[in-house]
């Protein structure tokens, strides 16, 4: 069938998901849309409604580990299954589109991938291997009295918290990666052929099973792969735009009205961490987006 699919991580806020999705509609008609989620987050009357693709998955996503590099394969393979697009546009349920979508598809003609990578070396995220720990909060004061014991003795092996949100259990692995160790953006953008290499290496115990054992997988696993792919046209750039709000921060800042220009600007297709149904920053930045895209419409700029 070709064309584009946008396939969206959600998790949270079925409203604010709706309105994210009722605006990437608007802006990109022809492309497909697919919407991941655990649960009935949005119903097959919300689907219809939207003139979306529903996949609701068995998949429990925690932080820090494999799980969301799985559910992220596995709604590529859904999409894969439906459209056969000839690019999948992956993103969260708090990304809002910042620019003309329709105009945004069209230079992507010739890629393969548009990836922001960090330049940074991360091999602590490999050297050893990380195991999960059971998140109950009954353990969490045996998680803490151990990883202070591993600090302390400095050990190859113990105990952290990745992200101040997962129990994770580490020890030294034998041998390097499969392929070269790259680390970047989760949020990324995939042609036929590089989504297929990724969905193939998922499958594969060297490469996969690997990557299952990294802190961190989903930061990882598709730039490591694509890595290895020198046929294949990479591209630097963003899907998403975000702010941090210190350096080193795992996690992004939800977006305001001072973040628009940057927004805009920023080069990015779309902006996260967007959450609500209509708040200042979506204002905006649609009404930015429509003076684009309906030259001579009757805006207020952004401030």
């Amino acid at each position: 069938m070709g064309g584009v699919a946008y396939v969206v991580m959600a998790h949270t806020g079925p409203a604010a998901v709706a309105a994210r999705v009722r605006r990437l509609r608007e802006l990109a008609p022809l492309s497909h849309v697919l919407v991941r989620s655990a649960g009935s987050l949005l119903s097959d009357a919300d689907a219809q409604d939207l003139g979306i693709a529903l996949l609701r998955s068995e998949i429990r996503v925690q932080w820090g580990d494999w799980s969301l590099t799985a559910a992220a394969v596995e709604t590529f393979s859904t999409a894969q299954r439906l459209w056969d697009p000839d690019h999948v546009v992956l993103v969260s349920g708090q990304d809002h589109p910042v620019t003309d979508l329709a105009v945004w598809e069209s230079g992507l003609d010739g890629v393969d991938a548009v990836l922001r990578r960090d330049p940074r070396d991360h091999a602590e995220r490999w050297r050893s291997c990380w195991h999960v720990l059971p998140a109950q909060s009954a353990l969490d004061t045996l998680w803490w009295g151990l990883s202070r014991v591993s600090a302390r003795v400095g050990s190859s092996r113990g105990i952290d918290r990745a992200g101040d949100r997962t129990w994770v259990a580490r020890h030294p692995r034998p041998g390097g990666p499969p392929v070269p160790y790259v680390k970047g953006s989760f949020w990324c953008v995939l042609s036929r052929a590089a989504l297929t290499a990724v969905v193939e290496a998922a499958a594969d115990p060297r490469v996969g099973g690997w990557f299952a054992t990294t802190l961190l997988p989903d930061e990882s696993f598709v730039h490591s792969v694509l890595a290895a792919r020198p046929d294949l046209r990479t591209v630097a750039g963003a899907t998403s735009f975000t702010v941090f709000p210190t350096v080193g921060s795992a996690h992004p800042r939800e977006l305001g009205a001072d973040d628009v220009n940057a927004a805009l600007a920023g080069g990015a297709p779309f902006a996260r961490k967007v959450v609500g149904v209509d708040g200042e920053f979506t204002r905006r930045v649609d009404a930015a987006v429509d003076a684009l895209v309906r030259p001579g419409a009757c805006v207020r700029p952004p401030a």
